[in-house]
């Protein structure tokens, strides 16, 4: 149900976007909560709606983002199929590709239908943001992704030299850091 399985230190922000502090922390795409180690190290679940914003750091280096997680982007909200989960911001820069996930319990019955059988389906949406204005994807597809790219065209050297295929996230988050670089 965890976006990683590991606890990473995370900031976490209220509603008023005043920082509460630094925990050891993971999401929970299934409940869309924040599950943090207290000062006593005993796990607890912030209480939804008291968080707007928590920022994961990179296990690897502490100082370095590596994601964004933010329930406060209003414009995303309204043309969301899910209104209470979080977006995350999948790189950093003047333009970004934004994400929701939700996971969600799919019960299927075995073949002879003797036993259940459940596993996670993420459910998810993009959006991109340049500036000011966000725009929902409706599939994450190059054609589609690049609609929204001012300028693609001087990239595309810079894209046959790297070997973008464009059939992964991966991909998308490669060409931003250096459209946004």
């Amino acid at each position: 149900a965890f976006w990683k399985d590991d606890w990473q230190k995370a900031f976490l922000f209220d509603t008023r976007d005043s920082a509460k502090g630094s925990y050891r922390a993971k999401f929970n795409f299934a409940t869309q909560e924040v599950h943090y180690l207290d000062k006593k190290g005993e796990e607890q679940a912030a209480i939804p709606g008291e968080l707007s914003a928590v920022i994961f750091m990179k296990k690897e280096d502490s100082t370095k983002i590596e994601s964004v997680f933010r329930i406060n982007i209003d414009e995303v909200k309204r043309n969301a199929t899910c209104k209470k989960c979080f977006i995350q911001e999948l790189n950093q820069g003047n333009t970004q590709l934004l994400k929701i996930t939700q996971r969600q319990v799919i019960t299927e019955d075995s073949l002879f239908g003797t036993q259940k059988k459940y596993y996670f389906n993420d459910k998810v949406e993009y959006f991109i943001q340049t500036g000011d204005q966000y725009s929902r994807l409706k599939r994450l597809t190059k054609d589609i992704f690049f609609s929204y790219i001012p300028g693609k065209t001087a990239y595309d050297t810079w894209i046959r030299e790297k070997g973008l295929k464009f059939n992964k996230e991966s991909d998308y988050l490669i060409f931003l850091d250096h459209y946004n670089a």
